[in-house]
């Protein structure tokens, strides 16, 4: 057999780089599928990647082999291990609980990068060392199997502490480390967004994306912090970042998608046993709960969102009555709000909690019900730098009772933070697997979370949510007139 020349490399790895256009995601979007895909999505979602020794470095890289088996086909799981089906088709997408469709995109919630891999010790002077080298050998990957991946499916990232350093608060004003902000903020908005700016007009890392047209908004918890914020408090976000929030939320109101997704790479949740008993030290946490204020805007924000809905449905039926329509034609959405997931990493586990926030004795309207899924440990080999799983409850795999608030039930617990807000708590685990993704699969019924590790093997407990049931409006159409 001859040699390939130049030329036929060439035309070879421009053929392979065409592959994606046969993947799953890709022909949902572009081949007008069957209505079978609406109001579903599959999305794998994970965080800290440990680049590891110069020993170690292609394990790292192996996670990104197993979640690239779930970009190019539809999976069936068998025992631990799922199997590629080769019929891609809608049949598919069935009510088969060990069914897995191809992923619509990935999504990283933070720590991509480690700048402080060997925390302080020996650590690079250059900042092209300690930055952009990071960011190019981990988006490229010792075997290149993480270069396959984030080639050949829509990919999103959060940014968090390790872009940076680690536990980075933003206090501080040791010009060297200002000079080592500044280069994190360029290289991040540099690797991390669609930048298409140059090195110096650089705008922010926050940002919006949709995907099967369910809307997510990723914050950015970390690099706009300001120490000296808003009630002489530390604010987690610049005041433009929360008005883009805001504006995103707006227009998510009209969006088809019952989901809206929030994305930040700080948790909010697994809480610690003694950080619910004595709430008072989250202040000094690396934790959303450590900014009831930021928490409180969140919360009135999500509340105008719903207000706004139900009056606009409101407006539309007496607009629909006005018009002649039959009134007993007509059939009230009984649950107006969209549900609310977000999407955290951190704390080198997974879990899934529902959290419910509201304000001191205020009413049950005027909460708000939130599933978190908190996914991290894409690479996390060393066991002292992981949370203690000892320090947290969680909740019975075997307790199938309907998720009550009760304070006597182990995973469950009430916190009352500062600025007049509560947090209501039920904690989930489901793997604390050293290396590992979740993926996150919802169809018209069921919401399901569940952990992979580098093998495609399934580990821990996987957690499944009932969907938010809506009665949408089935009137007459308009310009039906009432029958004498």
């Amino acid at each position: 057999m001859s040699k390939l020349t130049p030329l036929d490399r060439d035309r070879q790895r421009r053929t392979s780089s065409y592959k994606w256009m046969t993947f799953p995601w890709f022909q949902r979007i572009f081949r007008n599928e069957p209505q079978s895909y609406k109001n579903r999505l599959s999305f794998i979602v994970g965080s800290c990647l440990y680049p590891g020794t110069q020993f170690d470095r292609s394990r790292s890289d192996s996670v990104f082999n197993a979640i690239f088996q779930h970009i190019e086909s539809d999976q069936q799981l068998e025992g631990k291990r799922l199997k590629t089906l080769e019929d891609q088709g809608p049949g598919n997408q069935g009510s088969n609980i060990n069914r897995y469709p191809g992923i619509d995109h990935l999504l990283i919630v933070g720590d991509i990068i480690y700048a402080d891999a060997t925390a302080d010790f020996c650590d690079p002077n250059s900042k092209y060392e300690q930055f952009k080298g990071s960011y190019r050998n981990a988006l490229n990957g010792e075997e290149r199997f993480a270069k396959r991946v984030f080639s050949n499916v829509p990919t999103y990232f959060a940014n968090d502490d390790h872009e940076i350093e680690n536990n980075w608060d933003g206090e501080t004003e040791d010009l060297d480390d200002l000079k080592k902000l500044e280069s994190a903020k360029q290289e991040a908005y540099r690797y991390l967004t669609l930048a298409a700016t140059g090195w110096k007009d650089f705008k922010h890392i926050w940002h919006e994306f949709s995907s099967l047209d369910c809307p997510f908004f990723v914050f950015d918890t970390r690099l706009e912090r300001d120490p000296k914020g808003r009630h002489g408090a530390q604010t987690m976000v610049s005041e433009e970042q929360f008005a883009g929030f805001k504006a995103w939320l707006h227009s998510a109101r009209t969006k088809a998608a019952k989901t809206i997704f929030i994305v930040s790479g700080t948790p909010l949740a697994p809480v610690k046993r003694d950080f619910a008993r004595f709430p008072k030290c989250l202040v000094n946490q690396d934790n959303l709960l450590a900014f009831p204020i930021f928490l409180g805007d969140i919360l009135d924000a999500l509340n105008k969102l719903k207000n706004t809905i139900e009056k606009e449905l409101k407006e539309e039926l007496e607009e629909r009555k006005k018009s002649g329509i039959e009134e007993n034609g007509i059939k009230k959405q009984l649950i107006a709000e969209k549900e609310i997931i977000w999407l955290t990493g951190d704390p080198h586990f997974s879990s899934a909690n529902r959290i419910i926030l509201k304000r001191h004795n205020s009413s049950e309207s005027e909460q708000v019900a939130i599933l978190n899924v908190c996914a991290s440990g894409l690479y996390c080999p060393i066991p002292f730098v992981n949370d203690n799983m000892r320090s947290y409850d969680f909740v019975d795999p075997h307790d199938n009772r309907e998720p009550v608030f009760n304070r006597k039930r182990k995973g469950v617990m009430s916190i009352d933070l500062d600025h007049g807000l509560s947090v209501h708590l039920e904690q989930h685990f489901i793997t604390d697997d050293p290396q590992h993704f979740v993926r996150f699969d919802m169809d018209e019924d069921r919401i399901r979370i569940s952990a992979f590790n580098a093998e495609n093997e399934s580990v821990g407990k996987s957690f499944t949510e009932p969907r938010l049931k809506r009665i949408v409006d089935q009137s007459i159409p308009k310009g039906t007139k009432k029958t004498t």
